[in-house]
Order: C-alpha cells, then structure tokens, then sequence
C-alpha cells in the first residue's frame, strides 16, 4: 500500500507510520515528483504548500483511495475535483489546542492593550493606560467543533459568560447559552467578544458581512481563527473606523500573505496574526498519530475518524 506524503516530516514521524505493516512511504514536496507518484498511491497525506497545484495529483491518480488532511480546513481540498469515491479526512484534534491557545493571546492582548504597550516601548514612550478584563464579558463562539469547544473550555475557565453558535448544541463542554446559526443576528447583539471558528464552506463564505457588523453589540471585539472568506474585511475595516467593533485581531485573511497595502495594517485597535495559531513543535506528532489510528481502521476496513462530507464541506 503505497502513501504519498507531501512534506518532509523528519525521519522520526516517518518511522512511526512504518511500523504500519505493508505500507510504501514516497516523500517529496516537489510537484512534478509527487504527480508521478500519484500513478500507484492508494492514499495522500496532504500538507498545505503555496506552491502546490493539488488539483494535479487527482489527475493521475487512478488507484487513490483516501486523502488524510493534516489541516483542520479542507477547503483549499475542496475547490478541486475530488473523484466521489476517494475518502477525505481531517486532523480534527491536532491544531486545536495551539488555537486556542493563541485565541486567548490575542484577547488578551487587546483588552489588556498589550499591542499599544509593545509599540510605545520600541518608542521609549512611558504611557500608563486602562485596560479591560475579559472576566464576567460575554464571549460568542460562532463555531462549536474541536476548536470552538477548546475555547469555550477556557472562556469558561476566564469568568466569562459563555454562548456557542452552531447547528446544535455541543455535548461535552460548558456553555451558559446556545444559539443556532440561524439566529446569528441574536447572539451579536450579546457579543463582548465574537470568535470565529467555522470551517469555509459554501453556507458560511461571507457570514458576517455588512449587515452583521451592524448588529453587532457596539464595543464588541472580534477574533477569527477560522477563515477569512468568512468574515467581510472591507465591512470589519469599516466597523472598526466607525469604532462598532473596539478591536479585532485576525489569523487568517481573504488574501494571504495579507496584501501590504491592506488597511488593517494602519489601524490601531488590530492585530494581524499571519496564519500562525495551529502552528506549534506538536502538531506533526499529533497528526501522524490520528493519521497512523486511521490508517489501521482503513486496513481493516473500518470507518474512519473525521471524515468530511464533501458535499457539505465539513
């Protein structure tokens, strides 16, 4: 059974999919390397690289059976032609942590105002201020999956008031209120922080947009750690010039790198985080594990953890 692998993880992640009996491994993060071995691969564990044009790997891949996702997002998956018979899976739990994590930097940076300390220190400008504190503020979290419940995890550990947003009600984690995303215009109004944390499909592409901001609880920061075709960026430079929005600190953007003539680099109250929260020394170790569990299951002809309906783009 022959795996084709888009990056090089290192002899030692390499060598714990070996131990899986039977298995071929192919390594390369060359294109034209990789199509040519995509001629024999029954499966693609599938690292995000810019220069990639992974529509090509489909192409000539008359045997493949399963592609395993080392993202959380699969849209940049999905905008190819999947043939329908190929299974495609996520590492839902291997990023989940650091964004969160990472989630929390960046509120607590805006309400402790830790972007303006840092900037008046390359300055040597002493300026005491006051800041905010996120204890009893009300956090809604548009986006109740693996990372969303690690937020609310923590929200909850902070004090605050906890409100998920989703098509149903999560089960294992606290919650003060539940709001179903079609009733999205209700839980901005309760928004002392809006997160954003749902994958990029179809129903959500443009979600908060123009009409959203104006519903917004006025004051109200956002965070997107999701995606950002989700989120209007003309429409959250406008609220936030208008001050509707105090702040917003984003990790992911509609054009990334983020174009240097963008406007969020000349605000003040905004934080530009470039595509960084699922980044830490653990995320390969987590993702090859999920993926070496999977593979047992595909071997033995068992369904498989995480996988997308790819019609519905989650």
């Amino acid at each position: 059974m022959k795996i084709v692998i888009t990056r090089n993880i290192g002899c030692e992640y390499l060598d714990i999919i070996r131990k899986t009996e039977g298995v071929e491994l192919f390594v390369s993060e060359d294109q034209s390397e990789i199509v040519a071995q995509m001629a024999d691969a029954d499966i693609l564990l599938w690292f995000w690289h810019k220069d990639h044009e992974v529509g090509e790997f489909f192409k000539h891949a008359p045997r493949l059976k399963w592609i395993h996702s080392v993202s959380t997002g699969v849209d940049q998956l999905l905008r190819y032609e999947i043939p329908p018979q190929v299974l495609l899976t996520r590492t839902a739990t291997s990023q989940n942590i650091p964004i969160a994590e990472h989630c929390f930097a960046l509120m607590l940076a805006l309400s402790r105002r830790i972007n303006i300390i840092l900037s008046n220190q390359r300055q040597r400008y002493w300026e005491r201020m006051i800041g905010d504190e996120l204890y009893e503020h009300t956090i809604v979290v548009v986006g109740t999956g693996n990372i969303g419940r690690e937020i609310m995890r923590r929200a909850a550990a902070f004090g605050m008031r906890v409100i998920g947003v989703d098509l149903k009600p999560p089960e294992d984690v606290h919650f003060d209120e539940f709001i179903p995303v079609d009733r999205l215009d209700e839980a901005l109004g309760k928004a002392d922080y809006l997160v954003v944390c749902l994958p990029l499909t179809k129903q959500t592409k443009g979600l908060i947009g123009v009409e959203e901001f104006k519903k917004i609880k006025e004051g109200a920061t956002l965070i997107n750690v999701s995606r950002g075709g989700i989120v209007s960026e003309r429409a959250m430079i406008e609220a936030l010039k208008s001050k509707r929005l105090k702040a917003a600190a984003c990790d992911v953007f509609e054009i990334e790198p983020l174009p240097k003539d963008s406007e969020l680099y000349s605000l003040d109250n905004v934080i530009i985080s470039p595509h960084m929260a699922g980044l830490t020394p653990y995320m390969v170790k987590r993702a090859v594990l999920l993926f070496c569990e999977n593979l047992e299951r595909f071997i033995a002809g068992e369904p498989l953890l995480y996988q997308i309906d790819k019609s519905r783009g989650f």
